[in-house]
């Protein structure tokens, strides 16, 4: 299907690109050509297995934002430069907020 279809803000999370995850060039290009709010991270020390484990946090936190309506307290984490999931082992950027 493709970022084309998607309609509503959207995450991708993935291991660096050299770390064996194939899922990273997808994820370069599903971002550059996203046109709803997406935020991208790659998890620094991941690989393609260890990636979701690595970033459990950023995943729930996400849905507390998106699906439990916490946005006040879960926005600024992703948004903010200085926020959790932009900082530390995430290396975030974001488009279209």
């Amino acid at each position: 299907m493709g970022p084309s279809h998607l309609r509503k803000d959207a995450m991708f999370m993935c291991a660096p690109d050299g770390a064996g995850d194939p899922a990273t060039p997808q994820c370069d290009s599903d971002f550059m050509v996203s046109t709803v709010p997406t935020f991208y991270t790659v998890v620094a020390g991941s690989d393609h297995l260890t990636s979701g484990r690595l970033g459990w946090a950023a995943s729930i936190a996400w849905m507390l934002w998106h699906l439990a309506g916490q946005e006040d307290q879960w926005r600024k984490e992703f948004l903010d430069p200085t926020g959790r999931f932009q900082t530390g082992i995430f290396k975030s950027q974001i488009k279209n907020w």
